[in-house]
């Protein structure tokens, strides 16, 4: 019985061991999938010629008219 409980704890350390080194090569992964992702779409502005400052003001406009939205609809409910 004894041996049994000690293999059974060296396997789970193990698995522990293996766990730790793929949630720490996952976390990098998704570090570097996000630094691509940022890249690529710098690219598409780049390549559409949209500065950062026109993006956000088309978004700012974008929220404005839904918010508008959102209050017509609310004032056309009552």
């Amino acid at each position: 019985m004894r041996k049994e409980l000690t293999q059974t704890r060296q396997k789970k350390k193990k698995l522990m061991e293996k766990r730790a080194l793929i949630d720490e090569q996952l976390e990098l992964l998704s570090l570097r999938e996000e630094e691509l992702e940022n890249e690529e779409v710098v690219i598409v502005f780049r390549e559409a010629n949209i500065t950062l400052e026109e993006l956000m003001e088309q978004f700012k406009q974008l929220k404005q008219e839904k918010k508008e939205k959102t209050v017509y609809e609310k004032n056309m409910e009552v």
